[in-house]
């Protein structure tokens, strides 16, 4: 039939949580220049000189533009199309959005071709230029992050004009595809960075050892940019954040943070030099998808995609983890630099890369001159493996293209109309793998399923890395073990960077020569003897950890003498005469060999290990906080104070002294309070709560009610009195990616698709007015001594005395609703008119006010005075406590003085309180205040308790278990002397922390040995400890979580992250050297 043709062009654009007003046309052939000319030209003009200096990058985060589309067209589309085409699109654009025939993937492919080349050449390609010739990094991490193929356009195509093309990774992860993704770009257009935006939304309590895998996995898929997501200019009292953790010199860590940031430093260096080097290529499968048919039933970004369409990119990604998990490296290869290689001797060679096997992901669309290209490679040798489906259709004709299907029989020796007649899947003699070998040695390989794919690779070429679990097995065998590996080709090297393979386990490398380990922790080169020559390579057996990196490295020229068996943990030494001189060390007794080949002779040479000495060190440790927090531009608290936070008691066990039975001694220091309240500071009952499902329990009619009669069952509301509400719903309140520096003013919740009750009263010193202040949400009902008040109402009257209130909010929403309810004084204008309010940083309006009544639940019972306790750090000199009421203080059972020293600006009294002698063990706090009316539990401490601290003994553990230093972040040393009584030169000497939350730094005798910033926590103290006593001093750092547990962020992550200090256990190794002759 006959199509109407409407060309809609928007003036909006709403995306998630951005509405953009307008939107450029990356198609405009001008559009990148301008924004070169408008936006990175005036940086270099007011930085004259400086680009690609102190000016090196620009950063491009998750673009939105009209090339997201699908099917984005301007007024010169048409005329462009016909230009490179040949023909019009015009009389063809159903085809974009209906099957009409078999011509329809050739429109499609066509249409996108140009769509994509002009978004590169109009967007991208300027951009890129300017950056390059400034010698700038332009780096990315945009939307679809690699994993949506046709993004921009496409996605590969788009991001070849990045300098550093990458991507973020949020949490604590690492993510194979999106790293293989941009750093194949990088390989093949020849960018020597790859952008790894790190960590985003990982919390406060991430610490280097949980990033170091990560990390590190990145970086052997292809990442050696690191970058961390946030720098924040402030954190604005703990309330500003973006997706956080800010992992610069707010973390208590940082001191230490230098040495992992090195090691990266270096490892970034060295992996982007030289070129990359794999055996496979799998073909990014743009085309699939961009000439794959509408399908309403999709969703994401492949709502315009077939099943098979979508199933390419599925296929794509499940074999490149297959292939990486068991040692295979591999790039995307798009089909452009198909089109671009040259096939020589059985390789695809381009930028460097010489590609034995070419892999099709369930493509059943390609373009002709890429398939034409992979003839090429078959006929010259290479190996093509098609997985799940073959091609057949092209832009050539589209469907039934018989120049493609001919192409397709050569290789793989049937076409894809023969496998959908045939099932071959069922086929017991083959289970439908075909294979199909030319005169030149080209293989055509045909699977159904990816399962196998590593094997087959495995059993028809020679591998360039393959991990063999034990050594004696073939390298087609089908136990080989898994592992990561990333091959760079530096000058005359090469360099193999293996992850996840066991220690002591054996490798092949299709290298030879010199085999060395680089160590970028500590910049060192060392030989490696433990190895032997292998046709066509060399097995090493590998000297790390299976969660740590071995950096490998081949250097031209005569391997030397090599170990080719022991029984060795390591070998530190071979002498050059045949025979004799082999040093190393083991960690277990007995009889040690080593298998040495020199020059083509061999010979056992046999020595045996004396037992290591184990130093257990058990006991009390002196221990001293180090504070890092530093509050003096107001990072972690607001107002900004010229302190560091130190130790503070936030969490308190309590009870109301009218709970205790007569005569009970709760001050003392061995009471159990084991069953008091958990409150924490600033925290307290202000209202009784009532819900029920919306119009169960109806007082809407009654002009004056009775709570007693009524029979309401209130349960205590509380809530901070400065900061109202504090779960992680504050945070989600304030921005998409935490906390933005807004307390809200709102502290009752409205429960979805309920009716909410709140009863309180306000007490009046004489008859008078009340000012109704409420928010959007305002009281479906009120009353006021039990008499209904209009809800609209501004002002309602107060008798002398206590005034019960009871509010009503009806939610027949599926959200949880906020809203605030506040009584404000009625005060005249003139001589008695209430003086200015500066409102108080980071707090509700209502903090501190003196013209807001406050509210209290319990009006009828007197005294009020609550009872807190809390165990301080060891060597408590001194405490400030800030508290609505007078206080009392009792240490471990004795009561001591509280000297009142004023009062702050929001009305509570301060009191400071010293020990009267200094206890070298925990001291047991207890509190007693005499509350406030409406100030009850943690309200009656609007401040934590602030502990000044000296050092005492303590016992290794988790300090975030030890009383009041669950909320502190900060460092602490561990001091202790030992006694090593016998050490011999050779000796290696080996301290083990054992566990350590979150960094460590190692004195020995006054020297520093060295910094831990991640497993294993062990370090080679050998040149500075001695015989007899030695001081060993440990400086551990913990993280902010800590600090965070009472900030309402979601990304505190406590107490889940809130483990500290030094774990251990600990101990000293003496591993005596051992000799073989």
């Amino acid at each position: 039939g006959n199509w109407i043709i409407i060309e809609v062009h928007g003036e909006s654009n709403v995306c998630g949580f951005y509405k953009y007003k307008k939107t450029i046309d990356p198609m405009n052939p001008d559009v990148g220049k301008a924004i070169v000319d408008k936006f990175l030209k005036r940086f270099e003009e007011r930085n004259p000189g400086e680009s690609g200096k102190a000016l090196n990058y620009f950063f491009q985060d998750e673009e939105k533009i009209r090339g997201e589309e699908v099917f984005p067209w301007n007024s010169s589309f048409a005329d462009e199309f016909k230009s490179r085409k040949g023909y019009d699109i015009i009389p063809f654009l159903p085809a974009l959005f209906e099957d009409t025939g078999d011509i329809t993937p050739k429109i499609r492919l066509d249409y996108h071709d140009v769509k994509a080349e002009r978004i590169g050449n109009g967007y991208f390609k300027p951009i890129f230029d300017w950056s390059w010739s400034h010698g700038m990094i332009f780096g990315s991490d945009n939307n679809g992050r690699g994993l949506d193929p046709v993004r921009y356009g496409d996605y590969f195509r788009a991001h070849r004009y990045m300098t550093a093309p990458g991507n973020d990774i949020p949490g604590r992860n690492s993510d194979l595809m999106k790293v293989k993704v941009n750093s194949s770009i990088a390989h093949l257009y020849q960018r020597p960075r790859v952008w790894l935006e790190a960590y985003h939304s990982s919390g406060w309590g991430t610490t280097l050892e949980s990033i170091t895998v990560p990390t590190s996995e990145n970086y052997v898929f292809g990442s050696n940019l690191l970058n961390f997501q946030g720098l924040y200019y402030s954190t604005h009292g703990g309330w500003f954040e973006w997706a956080p953790p800010d992992l610069h010199f707010r973390m208590p860590y940082w001191d230490h943070e230098g040495v992992w940031l090195t090691y990266y430093e270096r490892l970034s260096y060295l992996m982007s030099q030289g070129h990359h080097c794999c055996d496979a290529a799998i073909l990014y499968p743009v085309s699939a998808l961009e000439a794959g048919s509408d399908d309403p039933g999709a969703s994401g970004m492949f709502r315009y995609m077939r099943n098979t369409a979508r199933k390419a990119v599925d296929t794509a990604f499940d074999t490149g983890k297959r292939l990486a998990e068991n040692g295979i490296d591999f790039d995307f290869i798009d089909f452009e630099s198909v089109n671009n290689s040259q096939a020589i001797d059985g390789k695809l060679n381009i930028s460097g890369e010489k590609y034995r096997v070419l892999i099709l992901p369930a493509v059943s669309a390609i373009r002709m001159n890429t398939i034409q290209k992979v003839l090429e490679h078959y006929r010259a040798g290479g190996i093509i493996i098609a997985v799940g489906r073959l091609p057949c259709e092209s832009d050539r004709v589209g469907r039934n293209d018989e120049r493609l299907d001919l192409i397709i029989q050569e290789i793989f020796g049937r076409t894809a109309k023969d496998l959908d007649s045939h099932n071959f899947k069922d086929n017991k003699a083959d289970s439908g793998v075909l294979k199909n070998i030319n005169n030149n040695g080209g293989i055509g390989i045909y699977i159904p399923e990816g399962d196998h794919i590593s094997n087959i690779l495995t059993e028809n070429m020679e591998r360039d890395f393959i991990p063999l679990n034990d050594w004696g097995n073939e390298r087609n065998s089908s136990e080989l073990g898994k592992g990561y590996v990333n091959h760079r080709r530096i000058g005359n090297r090469d360099v193999y960077m293996v992850r996840n393979v066991p220690k002591y386990s054996e490798c092949f490398f299709r290298s030879k020569g010199r085999v060395e380990l680089w160590n970028p922790w500590e910049g060192t080169i060392k030989p490696i003897y433990t190895f032997k020559p292998a046709e066509g390579g060399t097995v090493v057996r590998m000297p790390m950890e299976i969660d740590q990196d071995n950096i490998i490295v081949f250097t031209p020229g005569e391997c030397g003498s090599y170990i080719e068996a022991t029984n060795m943990d390591t070998i530190e030494t071979i002498s050059a005469d045949f025979g004799s001189g082999v040093v190393g060390y083991s960690p277990e007794e007995g009889e040690k060999f080593a298998a040495i080949v020199t020059g083509g002779r061999k010979a056992v040479l046999k020595g045996h290990a004396n037992a290591v000495q184990k130093i257990p060190i058990e006991g009390m440790w002196d221990f001293e906080l180090k504070p890092t927090l530093d509050n003096q531009w107001g990072d972690f608290r607001l107002p900004a104070t010229q302190e560091f936070i130190a130790a503070e008691a936030r969490f308190f066990s309590y009870r109301d002294e009218l709970a205790l039975e007569p005569g009970e001694r709760w001050y003392t220091e061995d009471y159990d309070d084991s069953s008091w309240e958990k409150i924490t500071y600033s925290k307290g009952p202000m209202f009784g709560q009532y819900v029920t499902p919306v119009g169960l329990f109806n007082l809407d009619d009654e002009n004056k009610i009775s709570i007693v009669n009524c029979n309401i069952a209130f349960t205590e509301y509380a809530y901070s009195i400065r900061w109202g509400i504090t779960d992680s719903s504050v945070s989600e309140q304030n921005s998409m990616h935490g906390l933005n520096c807004i307390v809200p003013n709102e502290f009752l919740v409205i429960l979805p698709e309920k009716d909410t009750y709140y009863w309180t009263t306000v007490h009046a010193s004489a008859k008078t007015h009340g000012k109704i202040l409420a928010g959007e949400v305002k009281p479906s009902a009120i009353w006021i001594n039990e008499r209904s008040v209009c809800a609209d109402k501004e002002y309602v009257q107060l008798e002398e005395g206590i005034n019960t209130v009871l509010l009503k909010y009806s939610n027949c929403n599926k959200e949880r609703r906020r809203a605030y309810f506040v009584l404000e004084q009625s005060i005249p204008d003139g001589k008695n008119a209430k003086a200015k309010f500066v409102k108080y940083p980071l707090a509700m309006e209502w903090f501190g006010r003196p013209d807001i009544y406050r509210y209290d639940a319990y009006p009828r019972i007197k005294p009020n005075t609550g009872l807190y306790r809390f165990v301080s750090p060891l060597g408590l000199n001194s405490m400030r406590i800030t508290a609505y009421g007078s206080v009392r203080v009792w240490m471990n059972g004795r009561e001591v003085y509280a000297k009142y020293t004023g009062e702050t600006s929001y009305g509570a009294s301060e009191y400071d309180v010293a020990a009267e002698s200094k206890s070298h063990q925990p001291v047991k706090v207890a509190i007693r205040i005499e509350q406030k009316r409406g100030y009850y539990q943690g309200a009656a401490l609007p401040e934590p308790v602030k502990l000044d601290c000296t050092a005492g003994t303590i016992r290794l553990g988790d300090w975030s278990r030890m009383g009041v230093l669950e909320t502190y972040s900060g460092g602490a040393w561990y001091r202790k002397k030992i006694s090593i009584p016998k050490k011999e030169a050779k000796d290696k000497v080996i301290i083990n922390l054992g566990k350590v939350a979150a960094t460590a730094e190692v004195k020995v005798n006054g020297c520093t040995a060295g910094i831990l910033v991640c497993p294993p926590w062990k370090l080679d103290i050998s040149t500075l400890a001695k015989k007899g006593e030695n001081d060993i001093e440990i400086l551990v750092y913990n993280t902010l979580s800590n600090h965070y547990s009472t900030i309402p962020s979601r990304y505190s992550n406590f107490p889940g992250d809130a483990v500290s200090g030094l774990i251990g256990p600990v101990d000293v190794e003496i591993m005596p050297a051992v000799t073989l002759n």
